[in-house]
C-alpha cells in the first residue's frame, strides 16, 4: 500500500522545502508513488531533486546524512566557502529572486552578547557606506536561533589565495588594487571610522578583474588599540607600528595596512614572513621590509618609493589620506588603460 499524498508531502517538505516551486512540488508528488516507507519516498525524492539539478553535490551529501536544515529565512544554502573566527561563510540563493549571495552565519561556539553587539553594528555601517568599491550588505537577520547576514556575492576568490594560485600581480594591476581598496577605506573614513583589519583575505578579485573590500573591518573610531579585544598576534602580518605600541590609531594606519596588502601583491610574501606573532610585531615596528625588487625583479623604483611612503614607522609621514594614495597610484593605472 503506498503512501498518502497527505504523507508524502510532508516526507518532500522536510527534504526539499525550498528548492521547488509549488507546481513543480505537486508534479513531483503525484508523479513518485512509493509502496515503501517514508524513507525510501525520500531517497526518491533526492535523487529526483538531483536528476532536476535543484541540489548542489555539496546539499545532496548533507541531505543524504539526514540535515535538513537548509534554508534562512529567504535564502537557501547551497554550498560552504570558508569558516573564519567568527563566521561560517556560505554561498547562498535567494528563494524569491534566484540571485546567489554570500551568507556570513554568527559561528555559534563564538557568541557573546557584546558580539552580537558588534555584528549588528558593523552590518548597519556597511549597509550605510557608500561606494562602488565595497561588497553590498542587503540584510542582516536572526533565524533558527542563528545571527547572520547577507553580502552580495563576488564571483572570484581573495587577493591572498589569487597571489598564491596565480603570482604576484603586475605593478598596474596592484595599482588599481591599491586605487580601488583606498577609495573604499576612504569612504569608511568619511564616517569617522577606521577598518582596522585589512589583509589580503579582505580585498577580493572579481573574476571580470575587478577588486571589492569585502568589508568594514572593525568599523570603529580613532583611538587606542585594546589587544585584549583583538586576536592580534594572529593577523600579525599586517598590523600598523602604532597599535603594536598601544598609540592611538587613526585612517593614516589603515594606510600603513594598505601598504603592507600591496607589498604582497607584488612580492607574493608578507613584509615580515618569518618568525611568531611576537617576532612579526616587533619588525614592525623596528625594522624594514626586503627591498621588493629582491623577491621580484623588474618592480618599478617609483612604486616601491610609494609603498615605503605608506609603510613608514612614523604615522605623519605617511600619506595623509585614502585619496593621497590613490592620487599617488593612478599613474600606473593607467599604463593599463
Amino acid at each position: 500500500m503506498g503512501l498518502e499524498k497527505r504523507e508524502r508531502g510532508e516526507a518532500f517538505h522536510e527534504v526539499g522545502d525550498g528548492l521547488l516551486l509549488d507546481w513543480e512540488r505537486e508534479e513531483l508528488l503525484s508523479a513518485l508513488c512509493p509502496t515503501g516507507s517514508v524513507d525510501d519516498f525520500e531517497r526518491q525524492c533526492l535523487n529526483y531533486l538531483q536528476r532536476r539539478g535543484a541540489l548542489t553535490d555539496w546539499e545532496l551529501q548533507r541531505r543524504r546524512m539526514g540535515d535538513r536544515h537548509f534554508t534562512l529565512q529567504r535564502h537557501r544554502i547551497i554550498a560552504p566557502i570558508q569558516t573564519g573566527d567568527t563566521y561560517h561563510v556560505f554561498e547562498a540563493q535567494h528563494l524569491f529572486t534566484g540571485r546567489i549571495d554570500v551568507v556570513k552565519v554568527l559561528r555559534r561556539d563564538k557568541v557573546t552578547s557584546a558580539l552580537v553587539a558588534s555584528h549588528l553594528r558593523r552590518a548597519r555601517i556597511q549597509s550605510s557606506v557608500e561606494s562602488a568599491h565595497l561588497v553590498r550588505l542587503y540584510d542582516a537577520r536572526y533565524a533558527r536561533a542563528t545571527h547572520y547576514i547577507v553580502n552580495e556575492r563576488v564571483s572570484g576568490t581573495d587577493l591572498l589565495r589569487s597571489v598564491m594560485a596565480r603570482g604576484p600581480l603586475s605593478v598596474t594591476r596592484a595599482a588599481a588594487c591599491g586605487i580601488a581598496t583606498a577609495l573604499a577605506l576612504d569612504a569608511i573614513h568619511a564616517r569617522g571610522l577606521i577598518h582596522g583589519a585589512l589583509r589580503p583575505t579582505k580585498v577580493l578579485v572579481g573574476d571580470t578583474g575587478s577588486f571589492k573590500l569585502a568589508d568594514v573591518g572593525t568599523a570603529e573610531p580613532p583611538g587606542v588599540f585594546d589587544f585584549s579585544r583583538n586576536s592580534h598576534l594572529v593577523r600579525a602580518d599586517y598590523l600598523p607600528p602604532e597599535a603594536i605600541r598601544c598609540e592611538r590609531v587613526t585612517a593614516v594606519s589603515d594606510i600603513y595596512l594598505l601598504g603592507c596588502v600591496l607589498y604582497l601583491a607584488v612580492t607574493g610574501v608578507a613584509p615580515f614572513p618569518g618568525g611568531t606573532g611576537e617576532q612579526k610585531a616587533h619588525a614592525h615596528c623596528t625594522s624594514e621590509p626586503v627591498d621588493p625588487r629582491e623577491i621580484c625583479e623588474g618592480i618599478d623604483g617609483e612604486f616601491i618609493e610609494a609603498l615605503r611612503e605608506m609603510m613608514t614607522k612614523d604615522p605623519s609621514a605617511r600619506m595623509h589620506s585614502m585619496r593621497d594614495v590613490a592620487a599617488r597610484l593612478e599613474q600606473w593605472a593607467l599604463i593599463s588603460k
